[in-house]
């Protein structure tokens, strides 16, 4: 067993943008099995998934909280509102999340 968490999913989205709301539930349901997990079919076992959905830049370190997973997907969805409303520190956090990513090792 590795001895960090194999995964996590950050995933960047306006509110705001309600054409994004399906493609951040498909996200999670893909992953997690929905926000309600008793509709997940697990096969096996637990595959240790953590979740975080973030509108702004969030308030976690960043070198943290990639070193407390062996993998970090990353996914934004970029919108017009996200681009006007989210600001500039949530495009520092994620060019340092880019930055300090490179190398890494589990």
């Amino acid at each position: 067993m590795p001895a960090t968490a194999p995964l996590q999913l950050l995933l960047f989205r306006h509110p705001a943008d309600a054409d994004a709301a399906p493609y951040e539930e498909a996200i999670v349901r893909g992953f997690q099995g929905g926000k309600e997990a008793g509709g997940y079919l697990a096969s096996g076992e637990d595959l240790g998934i953590q979740l975080g959905v973030f509108s702004s830049a969030p308030t976690l370190n960043v070198a943290e909280t990639l070193d407390s997973f062996c993998h970090t997907l990353t996914v934004v969805l970029v919108d017009r509102a996200l681009l006007d409303k989210a600001g500039e520190a949530l495009w520092d956090w994620l060019a340092t999340c880019w930055t300090v990513s490179f190398p890494r090792t589990c």
